[in-house]
């Protein structure tokens, strides 16, 4: 299933994609579930599917994406977990640990609404990822268990502001300028997907290829990142963990292909679908 929040006529709903409509699941489930997230909380995948069955159909054309978790709760990225940055970018030597940031909900945009290039910037960048959405509590699990932890896949663009990458050591200044990143379009439920480790991952700026990489080139592992992470604090259902760009990052380009206003930004992941938006000034 493709699991959206949106909204419609006004209200705050979730859903299950079908072709070109959403199946508005908000109104059986609504009393029970505020939201999708605490749809995710209360293990009601079931519940979800079994409304879909009969709930209304509203065409996708008629409601306005919200990102897929919201409230969202902890939200993590690995930076640099791809072998081909680092033969592309770095020395080619690999990283012994992980390096892990944190990103907020305001720093996310929802599919179709506009990224947003601060005005106290223009190098704006742009980083294609999957992105896992934890399904229950978990800490302390293993690599052999992680996977049994996962609800699903959505699509993260790690929106980065570089001249603030510049400013000394800290990554989240950089990584959290307001809805200079995005989440979406819709969570696709694990089942779905069955093999995580190899899908293609594309970045498209006014059509043009930018980023095109695999899953399959990642340095630390989907499942050894989510236990990595357990260790650290209990991961709860609607937590969100993304894995990392391959290169092809504006700095990468020669001239550098940082974005400007007016642009088109397109995301794409194997078997969870193309997340939009159009570039706007601050």
């Amino acid at each position: 299933m493709k699991l959206a929040s949106f909204a419609h006529n006004g209200a705050e709903k979730y859903g299950v994609v079908k072709d070109d409509t959403v199946i508005d699941v908000s109104a059986a489930l609504g009393g029970k579930y505020a939201n999708l997230r605490e749809a995710l909380m209360g293990d009601a995948v079931g519940e979800i599917a079994a409304a879909a069955e009969s709930g209304p159909a509203i065409p996708l054309g008629d409601i306005e994406f919200r990102i897929p978790i919201t409230p969202t709760g902890k939200v993590y990225c690995v930076g640099r977990n791809y072998a081909t940055y680092h033969k592309v970018i770095e020395d080619g030597h690999l990283p012994e640990w992980p390096s892990i940031f944190s990103k907020f909900e305001a720093c996310f945009s929802a599919h179709n609404q506009p990224i947003i290039r601060p005005r106290n910037c223009v190098m704006l960048d742009y980083e294609c990822e999957l992105a896992v959405v934890i399904s229950k509590p978990c800490r302390y699990i293993t690599e052999e268990e992680a996977m049994d932890y996962v609800a699903g896949y959505t699509i993260l663009n790690d929106g980065t502001v570089r001249e603030y990458s510049q400013r000394g050591t800290q990554t989240v200044p950089s990584k959290n300028f307001y809805h200079a990143s995005s989440m979406g379009p819709w969570i696709v439920t694990a089942d779905e997907i069955p093999d995580h480790a190899n899908l293609s991952l594309k970045t498209r700026v006014d059509g043009e290829i930018r980023q095109d990489g695999n899953t399959k080139d990642m340095i630390f592992k989907m499942p050894y990142m989510i236990a990595y992470i357990s260790q650290i604090i209990e991961l709860e259902a609607g937590d969100v963990f993304s894995t990392g760009s391959p290169p092809g990052s504006a700095p990468d380009h020669d001239p550098p292909g940082f974005l400007k206003p007016g642009q088109e930004l397109e995301f794409e992941v194997e078997g969870v679908g193309i997340m939009r938006h159009p570039i706007s000034a601050d």
